[in-house]
């Protein structure tokens, strides 16, 4: 069994500015600028505890752990021979003003291999 680490939520926003200066540097015609910046998205990503930016690490809650066994209800016992778990992402813990997919404001997803 693996030991499961800790990882937090970051955001990647998208800066229209950049993109609206980098379509014209390279002579993007701006109806095309325009259906670019209608079909991006913003990009949730998850970092290990230790590696993201000092200035969030303080209160910040897990958003996610690697590897070892699924959090169970207690009584529940993980049955032999199922896949091994890669991932288990606590969705209460993402930031759902960015989110523009529907995710429940609770639980987990597990992600297995």
């Amino acid at each position: 069994m693996s030991v499961a680490h800790d990882t937090v939520a970051g955001m990647t926003s998208i800066n229209e500015r950049l993109v609206h200066e980098t379509t014209a540097e390279y002579g993007v015609p701006e109806p095309v600028a325009q259906e670019f910046m209608a079909r991006l998205r913003p990009c949730l990503y998850l970092v290990p505890h230790n590696e993201g930016p000092p200035s969030r690490r303080e209160d910040v809650r897990s958003a996610a752990r690697t590897g070892g066994l699924p959090a169970l209800p207690d009584g529940v016992d993980w049955p032999d021979g199922r896949a091994p778990l890669v991932l288990s992402v606590d969705c209460a813990a993402l930031p759902r003003d960015v989110l523009d997919i529907e995710l429940p404001a609770d639980g987990h997803l597990l992600i297995f291999t």
